[in-house]
């Protein structure tokens, strides 16, 4: 889906990594130098060893790179870096799990967070976009990229992101579509934003922020311009 990365895996891909695990005999848990180091990783980290947990988990990703199992090497090297204060780093790490990964909600919301510190919006909307992917009924995502695009003024994806939040039927309708009506003020489409608070203020005569975007709305003609 957008935002991933497609990942070819061939028999050569996989021989190295495969070679990094021990046959399983069938009486206890895989075994090799792969999984001894994803174990080793986080309990050097346990231990305050940070460098040495860090080294760890750097060899394991670079032993099996499309391994992206919850405790997959990145996620640990992401850990890592943000406690050492790395947000690029952790980001880079993130971004790696998240590109084999196509139901990493977790770390996708932790890449969109800590990319948006970074005040990387581009980047926070892409890890946003695949998450809709994998929870396109999350209300809450659809509100955070709308506010997203419209920090970056796409406007067009904004109004998109707006009326799927209306769709789902969200707790405070009046204040989604009032919302709606305000992105689509912002986009120029001023005949559908006062069709929208309109609506509004059918139900809700008293809603003064309806209130005040009518009285601006009329001041501009349905182009969006000034009257």
């Amino acid at each position: 889906h957008p935002g991933t990365r497609a990942v070819w895996i061939t028999r050569r891909d996989t021989a190295a990594p495969l070679a990094a695990i021990a046959p399983w005999d069938g009486k206890g848990p895989a075994k090799g130098a792969f999984l001894d180091l994803l174990e080793s990783g986080p309990a050097l980290a346990e231990q305050g060893r940070s460098a040495d947990a860090r080294a760890a988990l750097e060899k394991a990703e670079a032993m099996f790179p499309t391994y992206a199992g919850p405790d997959a090497p990145a996620l640990g090297l992401a850990r890592l870096a943000r406690d050492r204060g790395d947000i690029p780093a952790a980001v880079a790490a993130l971004a790696r799990h998240n590109a084999l990964d196509e139901s990493a909600f977790a770390s996708n919301m932790e890449e969109a967070a800590l990319r948006e510190e970074l005040g990387d919006l581009k980047g926070a909307m892409a890890a946003l976009e695949r998450l809709l992917w994998i929870a396109p009924n999350d209300a809450a995502l659809h509100l955070r990229l709308a506010a997203t695009a419209e920090r970056l003024g796409e406007f067009p994806r904004a109004v998109r992101e707006r009326r799927a939040t209306l769709a789902l039927a969200p707790s405070d309708p009046l204040e989604a579509r009032y919302q709606l009506a305000s992105t689509l003020a912002r986009a120029g489409q001023t005949t559908e934003a006062r069709r929208e608070i309109l609506q509004v203020l059918e139900v809700a005569p008293g809603f003064e922020k309806a209130q005040a975007l009518l009285l601006k709305l009329r001041g501009r003609s349905p182009e969006g311009t000034p009257q």
